[in-house]
């Protein structure tokens, strides 16, 4: 593909950064009663984020999986394919687009704030690649509140997610790595082939050791665990190694993965935003959302972004 002169695409892309930057300007107007810092934490959360966004979509302009002005209508770099081979279920195109505004970073602060997370507390965050601007989203709070995270992803993708060859979670975050955008303890320290059973059965051969062999490469545990139990049991673990003594001050569920949420119906049951969890089902049903809420840990959960984006005014 002809690549545009460089100087135009620089002219482009802080043509980008500008009109994403707009939306934060704006941004507070959505919550009443915030006060200063909170709100230059919100401001500078959604700041990040564009230029974040801004990284993203110049490394698919060089090199990367070409942008699709079709769906990506706002040309963010975050929106992936209908179907690839490491593209795990259905997804909503519209959901997937609303993931993409910078205000969700900002939105983020406020939610950590109402779960009473504050400055420099440890937060543990499981995503799937099926929402990779709300993973971006969320380290861009963590950023702007100074906090420690420990992330962990399972990676396959549904619909218009992180689904594209060469452009999974893990590629994103080393083009932001390379970026310097985040803190290098916000890397991935653990990640899963994701999709039925975290193991990627309802992939083909191919896109399961595809994402397999992606998360070897960039060296960080992979967790295999094909028992939801003992899958659960890892990640518990993983996160307490990584807050080394600190208390978990919040859990952010990002999708709908199977460790993360568990095989009860019950969960469908949970609103996003902070989120109640409600009776614990079963050991063997429970995931890591009720073992954060068995130890006393507030819940953020990022999912049904139409219920989230009408709760906080946010455009669909």
């Amino acid at each position: 593909m002809r690549q545009a002169p460089v100087g135009s695409r620089l002219l482009w892309e802080m043509g980008f950064l500008f009109v994403l930057s707009i939306a934060a300007v704006a941004l507070v107007q959505h919550f009443g009663g915030v006060g200063p810092s909170y709100a230059d934490e919100m401001e500078k959360a959604a700041d990040g984020m564009s230029r974040a966004l801004a990284v993203t979509v110049a490394e698919r302009g060089v090199g990367g999986p070409p942008l699709d002005p079709v769906h990506d209508v706002n040309r963010t770099g975050m929106i992936g394919g209908l179907f690839t081979s490491t593209t795990s279920t259905t997804g909503n195109l519209a959901a997937k687009r609303t993931t993409t505004n910078p205000d969700v970073a900002g939105l983020i602060v406020h939610l950590f704030r109402e779960a009473g997370v504050r400055g420099g507390d440890y937060v543990a965050v499981g995503g799937s690649g099926s929402f990779p601007a709300l993973l971006i989203a969320t380290l861009c709070a963590a950023e702007a509140m100074d906090l420690r995270v420990g992330l962990i992803v399972s990676l396959a993708a549904s619909q218009w997610g992180a689904n594209l060859d060469g452009f999974a979670w893990l590629d994103i975050e080393a083009h932001l790595a390379k970026a310097r955008m985040f803190p290098s303890e916000y890397g991935t320290i653990a990640a899963s082939v994701g999709g039925s059973d975290d193991a990627g059965s309802d992939l083909s051969n191919v896109g399961r050791a595809a994402l397999r062999n992606r998360i070897l490469a960039a060296d960080v545990r992979l967790i295999e665990d094909k028992d939801l139990a003992a899958n659960v049991a890892t990640r518990m673990a993983l996160y307490a190694e990584r807050a080394a003594g600190r208390r978990i001050a919040a859990f952010v569920n990002i999708g709908g993965g199977w460790a993360n949420l568990g095989t009860s119906a019950e969960v469908l049951a949970m609103k996003p935003g902070v989120a109640s969890v409600g009776d614990l089902p079963p050991e063997d049903r429970r995931g890591v959302v009720h073992a954060m809420a068995a130890a006393g840990t507030p819940i953020v959960h990022l999912l049904d972004i139409a219920q989230l984006a009408a709760a906080y005014r946010l455009p669909w």
